[in-house]
């Protein structure tokens, strides 16, 4: 049972590393990942609908705090470049390699996009997040066979893919920044 609360804590936050140190403890002990694909499922769905909807409240208070107005910067800066399926591309980036549904679907609320959409882009990426994170695992499993240095390995090779990942998005982000700098510089 302790795994079972542990397995749903680390779904929550959602990040890579413990994720895969999670999963190599449902590896090693043989819990039923069926179970543990459905948990992450459940949580994923209750985060996007709960953030999705704080979204919502922050915006229709109309208060200024740092969420909104950050929020409101990002989300104006995107819309000036990219269309509504460059939206759900970028959704579905967002949630794979940047942020967990939780901070995404609170992004996501500002986009001028219909809830189901949104949702769909926000599950779909969280699921690529997901297989990636067992394909590590199941890779490290792959080239060890000891299981008391699997653990190590899988949280070494998360921790290279979280560095790769970043690196990624943040080239990803700053070229995006510069070609917006371009399209303002020819207007």
């Amino acid at each position: 049972m302790t795994f079972w609360i542990i397995a749903v804590i680390v779904l929550i936050g959602q990040e890579t590393i413990s994720t895969s140190a999670l999963f190599v403890v449902a590896y090693i002990q043989n819990y039923n990942v069926v179970i543990l694909t459905f948990i992450f499922v459940i949580v994923t769905i209750i985060q996007i609908f709960i953030f999705h909807s704080l979204g919502l409240i922050l915006q229709a208070r109309g208060k200024r705090n740092l969420i909104t107005d950050m929020s409101r910067i990002y989300i104006l800066k995107s819309d000036q470049f990219i269309s509504r399926w460059g939206i759900k591309v970028f959704l579905i980036f967002l949630t794979s390699s940047v942020f967990p549904p939780c901070l995404t679907s609170l992004i996501a609320s500002w986009f001028n996009l219909p809830f189901r959409i949104k949702f769909i882009s926000i599950l779909f990426g969280d699921c690529i997040w997901y297989i990636t994170t067992w394909i590590i695992v199941i890779g490290t499993t792959l080239l060890t066979e000891n299981h008391e240095r699997l653990l190590l390995r899988t949280i070494v090779f998360s921790l290279i893919f979280v560095i790769f990942q970043r690196r990624i998005s943040n080239q990803f982000l700053s070229e995006r920044r510069s070609f917006s700098k371009f399209n303002k510089s020819e207007s």
